[in-house]
């Protein structure tokens, strides 16, 4: 009898359960708390249902809805939302007390808004670029961006950003001395960027942007060629939680006054992919898992790019606006911990040329070739 006793008390015996990582379970669709590829570990805590059980979570691509309890965290294509419960379903136009009901478009896609200050620090380098005219030699540029944002929830449940913006531009020829064109060693830009976007009613809403700004290599007195003024207005209809569109138009002053579509869908086929196929900027994501506990995601951008600064031009002239343009496509991998976010991509730049104002203005085009881009987010 002691053997089948041993038995019994063995399969009594509680069986220890095969541990999971963070990275497996963000990949698993069967739990309740994986939202578009969220971890908890990653996400936080799962909020608590108020009395009448009508709860939903605020991000593009929710498979939940009202009646649910919904886990606050981060979208792993957006930002972080208030850290609150919200009442009703946005998608059916319901009242969240912190932000717009419905709203959750930032400057190039829907996102969820997180209020207060955010800062973001990039820098980009493009080197040795062969300037395509005789003697000129070759072009590098070092870029250095930052923004600090500030998003607010206005009357009406409108969203307010403004967002003070400094860039930093470096450069390292091309070769003046025969004559032709000549850039300065570096270029700044002082940008404000004003933004309000409008609360979701029958699945529509709008944004209405203004971003002026003044370029300038401070190589002489600033004259009206250094104060540009971009602006955008923007209509999203959303059809549901996975498919957006987006139909608006970009001007953006240069040395060219120049107005561009701002337009395309947003598609959110299942919790792991997102497609931004939008213009003048797209992008594609998947989203990778948590490895350490790090949410992380594999993504591809292009992007029409168009800035331009009052420059110097030969000794003896005056100064005149210079125009970069390009057409960029890169690859890369972004992190998010949480309060920090940071990526690394890396790419190609190609259609690219530089164009000078005024009488007899010139311009000259810039081989295709690497572009390596790093970022930080908090």
């Amino acid at each position: 009898m002691t053997f089948p006793l041993i038995l019994v008390m063995a399969a009594a015996l509680p069986v220890a359960e095969e541990s999971t990582s963070p990275f497996d379970k963000a990949l698993t669709y069967e739990t309740p708390w994986v939202m578009r590829g969220q971890s908890p570990e990653a996400s936080g805590p799962v909020l608590s249902a108020p009395a009448n059980g009508d709860v939903t979570t605020y991000y593009q691509g929710s498979p939940y809805g009202a009646g649910t309890t919904a886990p606050y965290g981060l979208d792993p294509f957006g930002q972080p939302t208030y850290p609150g419960p919200i009442t009703g379903d946005p998608w059916a136009g319901g009242v969240a007390p912190y932000a717009a009901p419905g709203m959750m478009y930032g400057v190039n896609g829907p996102q969820p808004h997180r209020m207060g200050w955010r800062a973001k620090y990039d820098f980009s380098f493009l080197p040795s670029g062969d300037a395509e005219a005789p003697g000129l030699g070759s072009l590098d540029i070092f870029a250095f961006d930052l923004e600090k944002r500030y998003t607010t929830p206005t009357g009406a449940n409108w969203i307010f950003q403004i967002a003070p913006q400094f860039n930093y531009r470096a450069y390292s020829g091309p070769d003046s001395s025969g004559g032709g064109p000549a850039l300065p060693g570096s270029a700044y830009r002082f940008g404000l960027d004003l933004v309000m976007q409008s609360p979701a009613v029958g699945g529509f809403s709008y944004e209405f942007a203004f971003n002026p700004a003044i370029g300038t290599d401070f190589h002489r007195t600033l004259s009206s060629e250094a104060f540009m003024f971009d602006g955008r207005a923007v209509m999203y209809w959303s059809m549901g939680p996975q498919v957006t569109w987006v139909l608006g138009a970009q001007y953006w002053d240069r040395v060219d006054d120049i107005i561009i579509p701002y337009a395309g869908v947003i598609w959110n086929p299942d919790q792991i992919w997102e497609f931004q196929l939008l213009f003048p900027k797209s992008k594609v994501s998947v989203f990778l898992g948590t490895p350490m506990g790090v949410a992380t995601w594999l993504y591809a951008t292009g992007e029409y790019h168009v800035e331009a600064y009052e420059m110097q031009g030969l000794p003896g002239t005056v100064s005149r606006r210079t125009q970069f343009e390009d057409w960029r496509v890169l690859g890369g991998l972004k992190w998010d911990a949480g309060w920090f976010e940071s990526f690394a991509e890396a790419g190609y730049v190609f259609a690219r040329d530089v164009e000078f104002s005024g009488a007899g203005g010139s311009k000259f085009d810039v081989s295709s070739g690497f572009i390596g881009r790093v970022g930080f987010r908090y």
